[in-house]
């Protein structure tokens, strides 16, 4: 049975960016969130020695009060450290690029290190190409210079 749309002010409709009772995207992205809070974490350990050596604690294992200032500290650090982490290695905004350590290069035919560009900005998306083609470093460049000039790809 389909539920009515919500309606918003105005009696426009109301769209969510969630969708109706599906949330494992959430869930998912909520227990990496965690996990990457508890990585942080780790850093107390050898963070509160340094630390309370700094400030000359009175012992080398410092206070209750730096204990709880480097906890506070790291989760702060790691719920800013999330997002700028996740943009960094999900981005569409910067290249990704595939390396094959031996291989044949489609423009010269050297065997040696090669790579293809996956991902560029722009919307230069070859994720799921059936037929990638591998270029040495030099042959690479080229090919990024003529995307370049044509276009394909650009950075704002």
């Amino acid at each position: 049975m389909a539920r009515a749309p919500r309606l918003g002010r105005g009696g426009r409709r109301f769209e969510s960016s969630l969708p109706d009772h599906n949330y494992t995207d959430l869930w998912r992205i909520v227990i990496k969130f965690i996990l990457y809070l508890v990585r942080w974490q780790l850093s107390t350990i050898v963070m509160t020695p340094v630390i309370a050596t700094i400030k000359n604690s009175p012992s080398i294992w410092g206070t209750k009060e730096d204990w709880i200032a480097v906890i506070v500290a790291n989760l702060v650090g790691g719920a800013i450290f999330f997002w700028v982490d996740r943009f960094i290695f999900k981005s569409k905004a910067i290249e990704k690029w595939e390396i094959l350590k031996k291989g044949r290069c489609h423009d010269c035919d050297k065997i040696d290190l090669v790579r293809r560009l996956v991902l560029a900005p722009g919307g230069y998306d070859r994720t799921n190409d059936t037929n990638p083609e591998y270029r040495c470093k030099e042959c690479s460049e080229k090919k990024l210079l003529q995307l370049k000039r044509k276009k394909a790809i650009h950075y704002n």
